[in-house]
């Protein structure tokens, strides 16, 4: 119980449809905690105590659209090792039925990607990274004007 009286049954349980609502909508945890009117350190602790909200969280990032793309893109714009698995249909004689054979294994390497680094960054610190930046200048450029250069000629 909470020193103001309420529990975790007031406060978090009923919203279990909020909080997958703002999961979905990439809520940090912190501001899912800010939005149900408790600590971040409560809700730590509600979820190691209250095994329906761990699951409920778990499930959510899981199923969150959002969250997988991101990941994908964090995951492209730093490059990764995978593993390259080849694989046969081979008749076995000895059980007289077909299966399936790894034939070989690979390491291969998927190098960084400069146009996710890119659209991360941009995302992350528009003002530091945004394609385009705005500089203001006052007083005169020092470029003639083209009717100018043309009377000179």
């Amino acid at each position: 119980m909470s020193s103001y009286g309420y529990t975790y049954e007031d406060l978090v349980e009923p919203r279990f449809s909020e909080i997958a609502m703002w999961i979905r909508d990439g809520m940090s945890e912190r501001e899912i905690a800010k939005n149900l009117g408790v600590s971040y350190a409560s809700f730590r602790n509600y979820k190691k105590q209250h095994l329906a909200l761990l699951a409920l969280l778990k499930k959510s990032v899981v199923s969150n659209p959002i969250a997988k793309v991101e990941e994908a893109l964090i995951t492209s714009a730093s490059g990764q090792e995978y593993k390259e698995i080849t694989r046969e249909l081979r008749y076995n004689k000895k059980t007289e039925d077909w299966e399936m054979v790894v034939t070989k294994e690979n390491i291969k390497v998927m190098p960084p990607n400069a146009n996710a680094q890119k659209l991360f960054l941009n995302a992350w610190k528009p003002d530091r990274y945004k394609n385009k930046q705005t500089i203001e200048h006052e007083g005169e450029l020092g470029v003639k004007k083209l009717e100018n250069y043309i009377e000179e000629k």
